[in-house]
């Protein structure tokens, strides 16, 4: 599915949400960096996801990434343990469940919330430790697939290169970033 049909099927709603948590626009991390991001990790999609493919080359849903950002359960498991539930596919919370039970994901607006909160600390983390700053937003972005010192790790051995080479398919923080200029570009020409 192209970028623009993800845009239209995530809804001017919620469209707007992202862009409203994100806040000021000279912020670096914008309401179009959390929708690149969930371009990338589900299409921009509320899923429950993680796998891995087989020998034959199949894939296996292991359910271990959740919502719109895929979330790892092990990594992320108190944020989701504590956030109110979606089945799978909704976006409609589930009161009584957590979004850390099976089949179910975090709501949109608090993952949201979350995620630009753990990206703008990555900001912070890389310029703590001599990221350059032409470098930091790349590296905020790879750290949503590999943490914060994994992709210190990374850049330290090979810079924005070695940074992407570490990530899933060696190419998440370009990827993302080229998903950005789309949405960035589309937010522009409806207004956004």
């Amino acid at each position: 599915m192209a970028i623009p049909d993800e845009l239209h099927q995530l809804g001017n709603y919620r469209i707007g949400q992202a862009l409203d948590i994100a806040g000021a626009p000279d912020d670096a991390i914008t309401g179009a960096v959390l929708l690149a991001i969930g371009s990338r990790e589900s299409s921009m999609e509320n899923i429950v996801g993680g796998g891995y493919f087989d020998k034959g080359g199949k894939w296996h849903t292991t359910g271990v990434d959740r919502g719109f950002f895929q979330l790892n359960i092990e990594a992320h498991h108190n944020f989701l343990a504590s956030s109110v539930g979606c089945l799978s596919g909704s976006w409609t919370p589930v009161k009584g469940h957590t979004a850390a039970e099976v089949g179910y994901v975090p709501q949109f607006t608090t993952a949201c919330q979350y995620v630009k909160w753990l990206r703008s600390t990555s900001l912070v983390f890389a310029k703590q430790n001599k990221v350059k700053a032409a470098d930091r937003l790349m590296f905020s972005v790879c750290a949503h697939n590999l943490g914060d010192h994994g992709a210190l790790a990374a850049y330290q051995h090979g810079g924005v290169d070695g940074l992407n080479a570490a990530t899933m398919h060696g190419n998440y923080g370009v990827d993302v970033l080229a998903r950005l200029e789309t949405i960035d570009a589309w937010l522009k020409a409806h207004g956004g």
